[in-house]
């Protein structure tokens, strides 16, 4: 295996890779949402032979089959979104404000965890409140920033924690609809039973 070229900055080639995923996922929503026809989708396709040709050239044969892989496995967000739609159905799962009470609810159950007090919610709560709405694109920057600065600090491997949640929940499908019917409706709180 001593002739397989490793790059020397993996770290750059993962993110560089991460990107392109990203890209590519946001192009296949875009044409998925118009009613791309299958030869415009077929395009991304071209695009991920492309990189790993350049990749192939560069590193080799070993690096870019895992390129490749790594661009065609269905993304962390896109698999949640199928348990997403697979449990709540589309409408629920396209109901933004729904989705926005959730994260609201979790982040505030892991800063919880992590000791954060109510009093300190509720300033940071106020805090935001008062100030200029910002661009959703950099908050969520800012909020995976973040996430995985905390992570960091309480000795937790975010990627880990987020694949045992999403295996948890396929197995608790049926127990977290009851807790969505039996939730108030139009209520940000959520069900009464504990999932």
């Amino acid at each position: 295996m001593s002739d397989i070229a490793i790059p020397n900055d993996v770290t750059a080639l993962q993110v560089e890779i991460a990107q392109l995923q990203a890209r590519l996922a946001g192009a296949h929503q875009q044409l998925a949402a118009i009613g791309g026809p299958p030869q415009v989708l077929g395009l991304a396709q071209e695009v991920i032979d492309d990189i790993v040709n350049t990749v192939h050239a560069q590193y080799g044969e070993m690096v870019s089959v895992l390129v490749r892989a790594l661009l065609e496995a269905p993304t962390y967000q896109s698999r949640v979104n199928e348990w997403v739609e697979k449990c709540f159905g589309p409408v629920i799962a396209a109901d933004a404000r729904e989705r926005n009470h959730r994260f609201l609810e979790e982040s505030l159950e892991l800063v919880q965890a992590c000791g954060c007090t109510i009093s300190e919610a509720h300033q940071l709560v106020d805090y935001v409140f008062n100030r200029p709405v910002g661009e959703k694109h950099q908050e969520v920057g800012g909020v995976m920033v973040t996430l995985a600065g905390l992570c960091q600090t309480v000795r937790l491997d975010m990627r880990q924690c987020g694949e045992v949640e999403l295996a948890r929940v396929w197995n608790a499908v049926e127990k977290i609809r009851a807790k969505q019917a039996a939730k108030p409706k139009h209520s940000p709180l959520p069900g009464f039973s504990n999932v």
